[in-house]
């Protein structure tokens, strides 16, 4: 078997597990994770909005 050959049946699995994982808890974990997701989505759209700069409106020059 290639090097290329184990690592992506070892990259299968890996999924295949994490996925089994989500798949089994119960649903209240998950909406608790959901509220996490979206407070770190909210805190992240924060930082980034602040670093965004409005455009500064261009002027026309009319050489007068």
């Amino acid at each position: 078997m290639t090097e290329t050959s184990k690592r992506a049946l070892e990259l299968a699995q890996l999924n295949a597990d994490v996925s089994a994982f989500y798949d089994s808890l119960p649903d209240v974990v998950l909406q608790e994770q959901a509220a996490w997701g979206e407070t770190g989505a909210a805190g992240l759209a924060a930082v980034f909005e602040s670093e965004i700069e409005p455009a500064a409106p261009e002027t026309a020059h009319t050489g007068h």
